[in-house]
């Protein structure tokens, strides 16, 4: 198989448009949470594949070749022949997807058929008009030099409903390539999924002034449409993108990746299908891609899909930034109770160039500042969010927001749960999503994206000595209770669209010279076992490990509270650690705390 023939089939499979096969198979790499630094391209091409299906072979030709066998193609050598020319490459489950680029999916029989092949992962039923007015192709009606399908007055395709388009746990996305050729006299249904008999879960309506809205229902009537306000102002002629992103507690809704409404209300599960037109009204709209995914998008995937449209379509598109996100959680060494005063000169002379973390009580991102707005146990105390903070933005080079959610004496246990960050019923579990939550949507807001890259946990001295009411040791349960913890953040980042499934997890490791935590358990130490339990948990998690403190932990008069030197290393490490999952983007001298560079 010819370089050229390789690149085109990598170009198809993961939607990237950069440089040579190395240099973009490097890239898709990268993008599916794959280190490539130090591998050959056929090892980093296995590993990418892997994560892209499941397969039970392990050699590079089997598994380039199962693969193959999946799009229908006889070999790996011809899988380039017939793989769609979309600009996807994600890896969720496509319900459906529409492409006019490819005339060979459509059927354009006037009078008397319109049909549209499904080319999802589901292999349904395809779009069928066979009477009525029907829509119409042409190999230049979108942005007059791409194929499209135009939808004038009355016409319209239905798509019957099946299980797997209802909107489940998973979350739905929905983008799509469209442009507005005539305005229409009153409202225009697009795009929605609803019904003849008055059921209907969202509709994407342009009015007769030219302005696109998302509307959906709570409940599956009509009378309970919520309105999502501003809406989209068209240009006639103007090809745009539409994204719709639907998860269990929120809708959000952007136009050539600009975010023009969002609702903490989400939509009706019900069975209508998805209908593009509307059979009572005029105005003229074509489409040119549309597809829905089963699953919530990252802003990291809804930018690469935007990024394909536009250089496959000369769609003018903006990219909103996207903001390196650190979510911390843990008890009184998170909180902090380090004193400030002898914090170094480069955490106390000001806000941290580039750093955010959310204060609740403003309600807004601000400038991480300590003794101001870093969350610590007072105005005179810190903790490892300074020096975290100050290293990653610094490497970054742009803007980098902290959440933080950290109390003393906080636990992991199912019992006490007013103190509890048990996933999903105790109080610092809920102050720790509701506040991560209100952050997120601070900044959409603001027009900007976010995306969690690590998290940080630094907990367990409570759950060494606590015991439940029945007199059971928490001990007995952290393992599990860590694990939890990590699959249901993670389970949260990946529905809602935050970040990977699989994201960075770090946990710090109890110091065991910590005098107050020397009784014994099963026969050790406890603050030995604590260890033990956080590390199984974490060898039980992809991407999830532990940080050792020992070699630096130093403490305040107590023995118990990390002082201002430890805190300012252990900062430090954990940032090095969280900076390592994106290799070779970030680029260390030999004396780790010195970047080099980052690699926009």
């Amino acid at each position: 198989m010819s370089e050229a023939a390789k690149h085109s089939t990598l170009k198809k499979l993961c939607g990237l448009t950069n440089g040579s096969y190395s240099a973009h198979l490097r890239e898709s790499a990268i993008a599916n949470g794959i280190n490539p630094v130090g591998k050959s391209n056929d090892t980093i091409l296995l590993e990418w594949l892997l994560t892209r299906f499941d397969t039970t072979e392990t050699t590079l030709a089997n598994v380039k070749n199962d693969y193959a066998t999946t799009y229908g193609a006889t070999n790996w050598d011809s899988l380039d022949t017939l793989l769609p020319s979309c600009p996807f490459g994600i890896n969720k489950t496509l319900g459906f997807y529409h492409d006019a680029n490819t005339a060979s999916t459509i059927i354009d029989s006037p009078g008397s058929l319109f049909a549209i092949t499904d080319r999802g992962d589901n292999g349904v039923s395809p779009f069928t008009t066979t009477g009525g007015t029907f829509p119409s192709y042409s190999a230049t009606s979108f942005n007059s030099e791409y194929p499209g399908i135009t939808f004038g007055a009355n016409d319209f395709l239905a798509y019957p409903d099946i299980s797997a388009l209802d909107y489940s746990s998973t979350g739905m996305c929905l983008i799509a390539a469209l442009q507005v050729t005539q305005l229409p006299s009153t409202f225009k249904n697009l795009i929605g999924k609803s019904t003849t008999t008055n059921q209907i879960e969202f509709v994407l309506q342009l009015s007769s002034a030219g302005v696109l809205d998302l509307r959906i229902s709570p409940d599956g009537t009509n009378g309970s449409l919520v309105i999502l306000n501003p809406g989209y102002t068209v240009i006639l002629n103007r090809p745009f993108v539409v994204e719709i992103d639907f998860n269990i507690a929120s809708t959000v809704f952007r136009v050539n990746g600009n975010l023009y409404a969002y609702s903490a209300t989400s939509i009706f599960n019900g069975t209508s299908p998805i209908v593009y037109g509307d059979a009572t009204k005029d105005g003229t709209f074509v489409l040119n891609e549309c597809a829905l995914f089963t699953q919530s998008l990252t802003a990291t995937e809804r930018l690469q899909i935007r990024e394909g449209l536009r250089k496959k379509l000369a769609i003018s598109v903006s990219s909103p930034e996207i903001v390196p996100t650190y979510l911390s959680a843990g008890q009184s060494n998170e909180l902090g109770l380090a004193s400030n005063a002898e914090a170094p000169a480069n955490l106390t002379s000001g806000p941290i160039t580039n750093c955010y973390i959310y204060n609740v009580p403003a309600g807004a991102t601000q400038q991480l500042q300590i003794g101001v707005n870093n969350q610590a146990n007072d105005a005179s105390s810190f903790g490892p969010e300074m020096e975290s903070g100050r290293l990653l933005a610094e490497t970054w080079g742009k803007r980098t927001l902290l959440v933080k959610q950290a109390l003393s004496g906080a636990h992991l246990a199912n019992d006490d749960l007013s103190n509890s960050f048990y996933p999903t019923t105790g109080s610092q579990w809920t102050a720790l999503i509701t506040r991560l939550l209100a952050a997120f949507a601070y900044e959409r807001s603001q027009g900007r994206e976010c995306e969690i890259y690590c998290t940080f946990w630094f907990q367990g001295e409570a759950d060494m000595i606590g015991v439940t009411s029945g007199g059971t040791p928490y001990l007995n349960s952290y393992q599990a209770n860590l694990d939890l913890l990590i699959d249901t953040l993670r389970s949260i980042y990946s529905l809602r669209g935050f970040g990977r499934s699989n994201s960075r997890f770090v946990s710090i490791l109890s110091a065991v010279n910590i005098s107050p935590y020397t009784t014994v358990f099963n026969g050790t130490a406890v603050n030995k076992q604590i260890n033990v339990s956080t590390i199984a948990a974490c060898d039980a998690n992809d991407n999830a490990q532990t940080m050792s403190i020992e070699d630096i932990a130093t403490f305040n008069l107590d023995n118990l509270h990390l002082n201002a030197a430890a805190q300012v290393k252990i900062g430090n490490r954990r940032a090095l650690i969280a900076l390592s999952s994106f290799a070779p983007f970030v680029t260390f001298s030999a004396k780790p705390r010195n970047f080099i560079k980052i690699a926009q």
